[in-house]
């Protein structure tokens, strides 16, 4: 084991100040020895350091360090931590800080098209939620505040943030499929989502949406396979029976669901799918009613592909199929909603912070010219 170890960071989660928060660097300085350590600290900010504080550690002492910084201009900044022991040895840290200015976008919950999503506590990310509503006003965001009612439409209400939609159903029933006209099976199914509907809006009455289908991926080959036509080649594409029968339980399902919602809970704005953006398309072909739904909602991470791929794989551009087959089969009128999206990791050993933001720029920039 080393003798000393040193970590620094923040003390902001994503180290982001929004004025007139500024920065405090925390660094963290261990003695894993039974004997006193000494040495000089020296912490530097774009090459410009601040005063050397010379430290001594009792053995087995852990002791952090908190020096306020005060950046003279807005944007990025990398931070140098430089401990050098009596002994000759140095320990070196490196990090970054974001030091933004005062919010004054008159950009409201109520008319934003940027949010970002956050999993508050999912997939091993942060739960507090203060913390993740300071980030995503930090970044512009007014969307995808934690869904629910109590102490979290409360924080929604405190941050100015918009709701994510919330999910009434991630998939058909799987007795449609066997008993698909069974009278007592599709009142109490209707009843079900009538009741869980009800129960979504008076918790979070700023839901924006109600979404049948969540993450639902109903044929591998129908939902990112490729349409020939729209490649130049000959062929069109044909179904197999399995793929008809999965398909027609869905075009029941949703159909069932939306026309109750429609009639008992009319203030609802319903969204079908929340899936990748070729799910919804044998929907629309078997003409599914464009009076039931309100949107199309969208879930399409693609992860670290380029923008502007080409039309392979799970590429942004699979938007402009969706966009083509709407205006083909007369649904161009119907919003296109990004329930969740691209997510370009800045991660060091992935995009890195700079490339990460371009593309997200860039993933915005073509969501909305193939209609989202």
């Amino acid at each position: 084991e080393a003798p000393l170890s040193m970590t620094a960071t923040g003390n902001r989660p994503g180290n982001a100040y929004v004025l007139p928060d500024t920065p405090v660097w925390e660094v963290t300085l261990a003695n894993h020895t039974d004997a006193g350590q000494r040495g000089r600290l020296v912490v530097a900010v774009e090459e410009e350091a601040q005063a050397p504080l010379d430290v001594e550690l009792l053995p087995r002492e852990v002791r952090t360090i908190r020096l306020p910084l005060a950046p003279t201009r807005f944007g990025l900044h990398h931070v140098a931590s430089r401990f050098t022991h009596t002994g000759g040895d140095v320990l070196v840290d490196a990090g970054t800080f974001v030091q933004l200015p005062l919010d004054t976008r008159r950009t409201t919950e109520k008319n934003s098209r940027w949010g970002l999503w956050t999993w508050y506590g999912g997939h091993g990310t942060n739960p507090d939620l203060d913390e993740n509503a300071y980030l995503l006003r930090a970044a512009g965001a007014r969307g995808a505040g934690p869904g629910g009612g109590g102490d979290r439409y409360t924080l929604r209400r405190t941050w100015g943030l918009a709701p994510r939609p919330a999910g009434i159903s991630y998939r058909a029933p799987e007795w449609l499929y066997t008993d698909p006209d069974n009278a007592e099976k599709i009142a109490a199914f209707q009843r079900e989502m009538v009741d869980k509907a009800k129960k979504l809006l008076e918790d979070s009455p700023d839901s924006p949406y109600l979404a049948f289908f969540v993450e639902d991926v109903a044929d591998i080959p129908l939902m990112f396979g490729e349409y020939p036509h729209y490649l130049g080649e000959s062929g069109t594409e044909s179904w197999t029976p399995e793929q008809k029968r999965l398909y027609e339980g869905r075009f029941k399902a949703a159909k069932l669901a939306f026309e109750a919602l429609r009639k008992e809970v009319p203030q609802a704005r319903l969204s079908l799918g929340w899936t990748h953006p070729q799910f919804q398309i044998p929907l629309l072909r078997m003409g599914f009613p464009a009076e039931l739904f309100d949107i199309i909602g969208i879930d399409f991470p693609t992860f670290m592909r380029m923008p502007e791929m080409p039309l392979r794989d799970i590429s942004p551009n699979r938007m402009w199929l969706l966009q083509q087959e709407m205006k083909r089969l007369g649904y161009a009128d119907k919003p296109v909603v990004h329930h969740e999206t691209y997510f370009p990791t800045s991660h060091t050993l992935a995009l890195g912070h700079r490339t990460s933001a371009d593309y997200f720029v860039r993933f915005g920039a073509l969501a909305i010219q193939l209609g989202s």
